[in-house]
Formats: C-alpha cells, structure tokens, sequence
C-alpha cells in the first residue's frame, strides 16, 4: 500500500471532520418527496399473500410482521477497481481516530461494523437507517465521508442482502453474465468488479436489463 494514498486519504477524511454542515429539515425530503419515515408500513395484499403461503406459524406471525417493519440497517461496500485506494480507505475505518468520531458513543449498538461474511473487510454496516443517518448530528461525520467516498467512487451503498448474489455466483475474470434486474446497478457494479478482480484487465462482460426504461437510464 502506497503511504501517499493513505496519506491523502486521512487529510480527506480529516478536512470532512473540520468542515461544518449545513442543517437539514427533519420534516421530510428537501426534493419535496415524504421521507421513509412518512411510509405506513402495511399491506393487506402482502399479508395475505404470505399468510397463504404458510411458511409462518400463526404463534410467530406478529413477530414475523414487527421484523418486516423494522428500517434497514444502512451498509456500504468499498469498491475494489484500486486495491491500493481500497485497503488505505478500510484502514482509516478501521482505525480508532475514524471511530471515535462515529455516532453517540454512550450507545454501542449502533457502532459501524464489519460485515464478516464480505471478503477482504470490504463491507461495513451500521444499524441504523439512512434517515437516521441524515437526520443525526452525531453522524454528520460518517454522513460527509460517505457522501465524499461514494462521489470518488470509492464506496457504493448497497445493501448487505444485495452483495450475496455475486457471491454465491462465485464470478471470475472472462465469465459471461447477464443481469436481468440490473437497476439501479450496485449488483452489476460489483460484478464489472469481480470480472476484473485479477489484473485489471477481463474478456468476461456483464449485459444489464431492466423491465423499466427510466430505472435503466
């Protein structure tokens, strides 16, 4: 790993810390759109569904429903195009400076986490959701890093849920793979990535579908 790369990404990292933010409304989206926190969580159409299928004991089925209503917790991935970059950026999370400007630290349950079963230490989670992100001034930090790295296209903010395809389709540098639910493009992201896992260079492709024009644009 290269010390100027590490070097240039702690004064990123360090800049972002000093820089001050500007306030958000916590009324909602400044786009005009509700906020995720606006969404009634229920659909009659959807229990039904599922009640039919069966594969919930009616004893479960309001624990079932309260964990299906729970926020998601928020996760990101760093992008593997520069392994140097990569590695320099998961030290600066990893390290204690970047954690202990992350969250409220009398509430260890929200801590950023490595997600243990994504190779390498390249996925982190933390449970809480975007909006909370957003909303909280003691995540304004960790708010500003991830808008900074994902612009740079260092991180992209995917699901956890959603980085397990391409892991368990095991891609290597030359397949073929056709995505027929490609947007809005963080799976088909990570397997350009995998396809060039070795040494930059792949004859492999990926072809990206989607049934909806505007999400394909």
């Amino acid at each position: 790993m290269s010390s100027d790369v590490s070097h240039k990404k702690r004064k990123r990292f360090k800049r972002g810390k000093q820089r001050k933010s500007k306030e958000e409304s916590t009324d909602g989206r400044r786009d005009g759109h509700k906020s995720y926190s606006d969404i009634v969580k229920d659909n009659k159409d959807y229990e039904l569904y599922y009640k039919t299928q069966d594969i919930i004991d009616e004893s479960e089925w309001q624990t079932f429903m309260s964990c299906l209503r729970e926020p998601l917790p928020s996760a990101f991935r760093l992008t593997s195009y520069c392994k140097s970059q990569t590695i320099a950026l998961r030290n600066i999370i990893e390290s204690d400076e970047f954690n202990g400007s992350v969250g409220d630290k009398s509430d260890t349950t929200n801590g950023l986490t490595c997600i243990d079963w994504y190779p390498n230490r390249f996925a982190w989670n933390i449970n809480i959701s975007r909006v909370e992100i957003r909303k909280s001034q003691s995540f304004r930090i960790l708010q500003n890093f991830l808008i900074s790295e994902t612009d740079s296209g260092y991180i992209s903010r995917q699901e956890a849920v959603s980085m397990i395809p391409a892991l368990l389709m095991d891609i290597k540098p030359g397949h073929r793979v056709l995505d027929m639910c490609a947007a809005p493009g963080s799976k088909t992201a990570q397997i350009i990535e995998m396809l060039h896992s070795e040494d930059g260079s792949s004859d492999g492709a990926v072809v990206a579908n989607d049934v909806d024009n505007k999400r394909c644009y």
